[in-house]
């Protein structure tokens, strides 16, 4: 994640946020009993796997 703050034409203050992905491949991830939040990448074949 990237983010910055930028002064609108109000005036006012806006904080700015971009997702970054700098993965070059599919990903395989187990996840663990918490509430994992889990994103795919933009690559065919991605395997997420949650914890009951």
């Amino acid at each position: 994640m990237i983010n910055w703050s930028e002064v609108a034409f109000d005036g006012t203050m806006r904080a700015k946020a971009q997702v970054f992905d700098a993965r070059t491949g599919k990903i395989s991830v187990t996840g663990t009993v918490s509430d994992d939040i889990y994103v795919a990448t933009r690559f065919a074949g991605d395997e997420l796997f949650g914890e009951a």
